[in-house]
């Protein structure tokens, strides 16, 4: 029974349509014009989709809390060895402290805990550079 319960989860976590969700979000972010360009060919790993889900939720949140944004744009580019996440928006409130709140701080542990890499720049606008490397591709 166990086993039958596991494989029903797995087929469920397998299903999971990244770009689907994503669009989602975008699609229900309100708060300003939101883009998504979506470029990955392949089918990521359910921990990277789960963990991209979470750091766009994520980063829209912030956008809202902390920007004067008029437009987002949510760019998921795939390479031969990595992912590329890239989230920015065209806000101009007052610079953020970029060792930064709990949101910023739950991004680096997600990227972190993929033995990926992040980087914030807010000298125009926020923008949030993640770099997922593909698993088994050094």
């Amino acid at each position: 029974m166990d086993s039958i319960r596991s494989s029903v989860h797995n087929l469920h976590e397998d299903s999971i349509d990244l770009y689907v969700q994503l669009s989602k979000l975008i699609n229900e972010f309100k708060f300003c014009k939101a883009t998504l360009n979506y470029e990955f060919s392949s089918n990521p790993d359910v921990k990277i989709k789960y963990a991209i889900i979470a750091i766009v939720k994520e980063a829209l949140s912030n956008i809202i809390k902390h920007s004067n944004a008029t437009t987002v744009t949510v760019s998921l580019y795939e390479h031969p060895k990595l992912y590329q996440v890239i989230i920015l928006d065209d806000g101009s409130k007052k610079k953020v402290s970029m060792d930064g709140g709990m949101g910023l701080q739950s991004i680096e542990k997600r990227v972190n805990s993929l033995n990926g890499i992040v980087n914030f720049d807010n000298s125009k606008g926020f923008k949030i550079f993640i770099s997922i490397m593909k698993e088994g591709k050094l």
